[in-house]
């Protein structure tokens, strides 16, 4: 994760430097669409007494899943822009049970490089989600963190690529009904997308 955000930061400082022209104004507004496939990284159960970390597909027991969301945002300024994103997220578990999560987020991007024709985007989201898993419903906090590379095909249409990682945290005290408090979770997923943005 440190060596995921390391590499943004030197791309946006050495993206900034390279690209100087900007294409957006304040005001301005971005609209996408986003499918494709999520992967499980890993699962950290901080007090569990037994396998504490699990990672890839056979350590969390999920399939490769699928990720749509839609997002809105306006512009701030020209390189800033802040709006909201809603998604859906799934996975199968070796039982056959469907692993599920609806993020609900704020979503903040940071465009260091923009042309007609092109720009890349550096997104942020925190929010909530509502996971889901055979019957179990739990509310948690969730962010993410990817990097978009979009090329447009006219003035206000474009497609690309967005990958990056998302994490949620599902919490249990000592004092639950259900003692559930070994079952308290950290989990990462990678979500890789084709991602349809319409710009105005």
């Amino acid at each position: 994760m440190k060596k995921f955000i390391i590499v943004l930061l030197i791309l946006a400082a050495a993206s900034s430097a390279v690209f100087a022209d900007t294409y957006y104004e304040k005001g301005d507004t971005l609209f996408s669409v986003n499918a494709g496939v999520n992967l499980p990284c890993f699962m950290f159960f901080p007090n569990s007494t037994s396998d504490e970390f699990v990672t890839g597909f056979d350590g969390t027991h999920l399939s490769l899943g699928g990720y749509v969301s839609l997002s809105y945002q306006g512009f701030l300024s020209k390189y800033f822009a802040l709006g909201g994103q809603i998604g859906y997220g799934f996975n199968y578990s070796k039982a056959k049970y469907v692993y599920a999560t609806v993020p609900i987020t704020a979503k903040v991007s940071y465009i260091p490089v923009q042309n007609y024709n092109f720009d890349l985007k550096i997104n942020a989201n925190a929010g909530i989600s509502v996971l889901r898993y055979n019957d179990q419903r739990y509310l948690s906090p969730f962010m993410s963190l990817t990097v978009a590379p979009t090329y447009y095909f006219s003035t206000s249409w474009g497609i690309g690529l967005e990958a990056g990682v998302w994490s949620w945290l599902e919490y249990y005290s000592k004092s639950s009904t259900y003692n559930k408090w070994e079952d308290t979770c950290i989990g990462m997923f990678a979500p890789v997308t084709v991602c349809l943005t319409y710009r105005h």
